[in-house]
């Protein structure tokens, strides 16, 4: 930094010409910073000559300095249509969009393409709209950043003024990582003493290769290393491709090249991720070869764990879930909780790259979610890690940081610490009675997270064998019940609100069994005799159906009857609510209704009943009669229609909130087009349009849970999913 402040004092005494003619040639010999600071000087000599103004403009942007780049390209925005320069509007948009000046940025967005007028505007719009959500995305984004994450810049041990990435966390005190050194990567390793890192040392497997050797990534044992090496190629720029060594006799293997299947002739190959899961090994990673979806797409190919051989597997692609016409790299898979970090510039996102994450595994994968503030930023964000031993993570930015970087022109890395930890509880059901504990067959359970005395459903699963397993996430309740026909219901509660760090407990559970009281057949549930007070109210439905079982009562029985008194009280309440006080049914309003004339009897039931990137929706047929798809956003047994106001504005005002009751009083809050479809049915009749709505709802919504399901004739008809499993 001193150099470049040094030289651009030193331009002032220069003739325009003179400082143009160096400018060109810093251009051409690859050095892009000093030729942005000659080529403005020139320009503060004749600031006429608005092609110096685009040129350096052009190479701060390439060079990541944001706040220059707006200063020098403002002055050729609305030269769209001049050949000499290429979309300077654009340019001038997306800086002031990666400087943080998101307003700015999309009047800047909007003015570009309400000009552009070239041969690809139709594809630039596209690109446009994208950007301009980013922007609505960034700031909302801003207003809900995570608290409970903080970010550290590390020490200058680790970090310098050249480009710093790639964190590698090995054990609980180690870290590798990649630095540019006289313009070459290499990967470096510090030790943890106390609180503070050791003195970075080189990696001695890298002494052996012969180019770049930079971002790699450890088998489980840490005894095999993949890692990228890259050379100039014959086009005049870099290619990648991807090698590995091996631990062996107190040494590091020789470096072998990954075979050419998965190294594709003509394309590079990044970024390596390497997991081990049931014996097989299983390595994610970016390449831009031929097959993918445009720009750097993230792949996997795998091999027998114990093989010595280079038996890999044929590259997969992930999928549209995943992958987009643009950028997507630097993937990590967390096998914990299954999920698959990467990032991208091709959804939508608040700066250049941003941290996204999606649960799933080889090319099946729920809609991306952007990681929002502060894992991401105005600036360029990846390379994002997880590590459970040192209590956190480690990501790679350019952005500025308090008074510790002050340039987003290079790299550094940052750890942040993960306070938002997880507890995973596990364990087998069995009957109390089996002293061998054989799991049961054939059992249901759900968990509840409890927010603020409402119980929200999480998940809802039927397990044929019963290991239950949950990640929990930290600081949080949670109730967990499991039903399972012939025993009473077992419930527990785990709260994460002290863990430290990532951990697994098991709990296994004795069910005990059950003998159902004989019913009368004369007794109806209507309204549940736990509905007792105004905070516990319960919103009696349209349709006279039980309050437990879901039945609908026919006109004339005893259950329809009693609806119907039960309903004229309700409708009292502008919210149908309704509670029970001293034998008396209330509506939730301050007066006091006429208590009706018949009670009505709230018993148990004998039985529970037990009833993402946008998609083209041009590609795929509508569904035929009576089937279509419905998204789920929450599952609860007090809903609160406050908390569902995000659902109600912008994009999603285009649609309605739907309810379903099922057992136990639990209501789904479901979302659904505003008008029929021809069948008469209340849907989305194609899987793209729900996951395109979707894909909106994770990203624009605290509801991140929210899932499509498919339903035909009016019943749930197969499992939640969040994306189109593509298996290309």
């Amino acid at each position: 930094m001193v150099l470049l402040t040094g030289n651009l004092a030193f331009t002032q005494s220069k003739d325009w010409k003179k400082l143009q003619k160096e400018a060109q040639e810093f251009e051409k010999a690859g050095d892009l910073m000093r030729a942005a600071i000659y080529y403005e000087s020139a320009f503060n000599q004749n600031n006429t000559n608005l092609e110096l103004a685009y040129k350096a403009g052009d190479c701060y942007l390439l060079m990541r300095d944001y706040a220059n780049a707006v200063k020098n390209l403002e002055a050729v925005k609305g030269e769209n249509a001049n050949n000499n320069y290429v979309k300077p509007g654009f340019k001038y948009a997306l800086a002031l969009k990666q400087n943080g000046e998101y307003d700015k940025a999309k009047a800047a967005f909007k003015g570009f393409v309400s000009s552009y007028d070239g041969s690809d505007r139709d594809a630039m719009k596209a690109r446009v709209d994208m950007e301009i959500q980013g922007c609505t995305f960034a700031v909302k984004a801003a207003e809900n950043a995570a608290t409970d994450i903080s970010l550290v810049h590390l020490s200058p041990s680790i970090n310098s003024d050249k480009n710093d990435f790639a964190a590698i966390p090995l054990r609980g005190n180690e870290l590798y990582f990649s630095s540019v050194v006289n313009n070459i990567p290499k990967v470096f390793y510090v030790q943890k003493k106390g609180d503070e890192w050791a003195n970075r040392q080189e990696f001695e497997a890298g002494k052996k290769s012969k180019g770049a050797f930079c971002n790699g990534t450890f088998t489980p044992d840490a005894r095999r290393f993949y890692y990228t090496e890259c050379a100039p190629d014959d086009k005049g720029g870099m290619s990648c491709a991807l090698y590995f060594t091996e631990y062996e006799n107190g040494n590091w293997s020789n470096p072998a090249k990954l075979p050419d299947y998965i190294n594709a002739k003509g394309s590079s190959n990044t970024h390596p991720c390497v997991i081990i899961e049931n014996d097989i090994e299983i390595i994610y990673y970016a390449s831009n070869r031929d097959g993918g979806k445009g720009g750097f797409d993230i792949w996997y190919t795998s091999r027998t764990a114990k093989s010595k051989g280079m038996n890999f597997t044929l590259p997969k692609n992930l999928g549209n879930n995943i992958n987009s016409d643009a950028d997507e790299i630097t993937p990590f898979y967390h096998q914990n909780s299954e999920t698959l970090f990467f990032s991208s510039n091709g959804h939508i996102s608040a700066g250049g790259l941003d941290v996204f994450k999606s649960k799933g595994a080889k090319t099946k994968w729920e809609v991306a979610q952007n990681m929002g503030f502060p894992i991401n930023s105005a600036a360029d964000d990846l390379y994002y890690v997880i590590s459970e031993e040192q209590g956190g993570g480690y990501l790679t930015s350019n952005r500025n940081f308090e008074s510790e970087k002050v340039a987003t022109s290079n790299d550094d890395i940052f750890y942040f610490g993960q306070k938002n930890l997880q507890l995973i509880v596990k364990g087998k059901i069995f009957d109390d009675k089996d002293a061998n504990k054989v799991p049961l067959k054939d059992v249901n359970v759900k968990l509840f997270e409890m927010v603020n005395g409402v119980e929200e459903l999480v998940q809802d699963r039927m397990l044929a064998v019963a290991e239950y397993k949950f990640s929990l996430d930290g600081n949080k309740k949670y109730l967990i019940e499991i039903n399972a026909d012939g025993f009473d219901q077992a419930t527990f509660e785990v709260a994460t609100y002290d863990i430290e760090r990532t951990e697994t407990k098991t709990n296994d559970v004795g069910m005990l069994s059950g003998e159902e009281p004989p019913l009368p057949e004369d007794m109806v549930v209507i309204v549940p005799e736990e509905s007792n007070s105004p905070e516990n109210a319960y919103e009696l439905p349209l349709s006279p159906i039980d309050a437990y079982t879901g039945a609908e009562y026919p006109e004339g029985s005893k259950g329809f009857d009693d609806f119907m008194m039960a309903d004229k009280v309700a409708q009292q309440s502008p919210t149908r609510e309704v509670y029970w006080d001293g034998g008396e049914l209330l509506a939730l309003i301050p007066e006091k209704v006429e208590p009706v004339d018949t009670p009505i009897v709230a018993i148990e039931p004998k039985e529970k009943a037990d009833p993402v990137q946008p998609f083209d929706p041009t590609k795929e047929e509508k569904m035929p009669k009576g089937i279509y798809y419905v998204i789920q956003v929450a599952a609860v047994r007090d809903y609160k229609a406050y908390k569902y106001k995000d659902l109600e504005k912008g994009q999603l005002s285009k649609y309605k909130i739907n309810f379903e009751e099922i057992e136990m009083g639990i209501k789904r809050v479901l979302i659904v087009p505003k008008n029929q479809n021809d069948d008469g049915t209340e849907g989305f009749k194609t899987k793209a349009d729900a996951l395109n709505v979707l894909y909106h709802i994770l990203n624009h919504s605290q509801f991140t849970r929210a899932f499509v399901i498919e339903y035909t004739d009016g019943k749930r008809s197969g499992e939640g999913f969040r994306g189109m499993d593509d298996e290309s």
